[in-house]
C-alpha cells in the first residue's frame, strides 16, 4: 500500500478549507434573481383608491419611494387596477399587482423585463380564494438565472449594481425551446445593441445579431 506522507495530508486539508471559505473562485454562491424571504405578505395589501383618482394623471399615477422604490399605478380599462412595483438597484425583477375595483387583491407575481412571468403566481377570486402557478415549470436547465450570468459575463447588464435592466428584454420561445434576449441600444451602453437565442437547456448561443438604433 502506498504510504501517504504528512505533508500531503496537511496540504489536502488546506486545500479543502480554501474551498470551503465563502467567496473563493471555488466556492462561489448560486447567482438567484429572486429573493422571495425579501418581500413578504404582498395579498395583504389593498389598493388605495382615493389616493390614486386623486393623484393620477390623465391614465395613471407614479411616484418614487424614501428608498428608490418606484410605483407605477394605472386602470386597465377590463375592470381592475394594476400597481407595478419597481425596487431600487440592482434588483432585476419587478412585482406585478392586480387588484378588483373594490381594492380587493387581484393577482400578485415577479416579473423580469418585457412582462416576462417568474416564481410562484397567486391569483384571487374574489370571495378571497387563492390559486397558485409556478411560472418556472416551463423553462429549461437554463433558467433565467444563467442567462443573467450570461449577460453579466458579456457585460451587458451587472447583478452586483443592477447596471443595464432597463435596456434588457427577455422572453421564452417555448415554440423554439429557447431564449431570447434584446439589449437595446441606449447611451449607456454606447448604442451596442444585440440580441441573443439560447438554448433552454445548455445556454449555447444558437443566434445573435446587432440591433441597431431605431431598430
Amino acid at each position: 500500500m502506498k504510504r501517504i506522507n504528512n505533508k500531503t495530508v496537511q496540504y489536502g486539508l488546506i486545500a479543502l478549507l480554501f474551498m470551503a471559505i465563502p467567496g473563493n473562485t471555488f466556492a462561489k454562491k448560486k447567482y438567484v434573481i429572486l429573493d422571495t424571504t425579501e418581500i413578504q405578505n404582498m395579498e395583504k395589501l389593498k389598493f388605495d383608491i382615493q389616493h390614486y383618482e386623486k393623484n393620477k394623471g390623465f391614465d395613471s399615477f407614479e411616484y418614487i419611494k424614501e428608498d428608490g422604490t418606484r410605483i407605477w399605478q394605472y386602470d386597465s380599462g377590463y375592470g381592475f387596477y394594476v400597481e407595478e412595483e419597481y425596487p431600487p438597484m440592482p434588483k432585476l425583477y419587478y412585482i406585478h399587482r392586480e387588484y378588483y375595483l373594490n381594492g380587493n387583491i387581484k393577482t400578485v407575481g415577479f416579473m423580469i423585463r418585457s412582462y416576462f412571468k417568474i416564481s410562484i403566481w397567486k391569483y384571487y377570486d374574489e370571495q378571497g380564494n387563492i390559486t397558485e402557478k409556478n411560472w418556472d415549470e416551463r423553462l429549461g436547465k437554463f433558467d433565467y438565472n444563467k442567462v443573467m450570468l450570461f449577460l453579466n459575463r458579456k457585460g451587458h447588464i451587472n447583478i452586483k449594481t443592477g447596471k443595464g435592466r432597463e435596456e434588457m428584454t427577455m422572453g421564452f420561445n417555448e415554440d423554439a425551446h429557447c431564449w431570447e434576449v434584446n439589449i437595446w441600444p441606449a447611451e449607456s451602453n454606447k448604442y451596442q445593441g444585440v440580441y441573443y437565442m439560447l438554448d433552454k437547456d445548455t445556454g449555447k448561443v444558437k443566434k445573435q445579431e446587432k440591433i441597431w438604433p431605431g431598430h
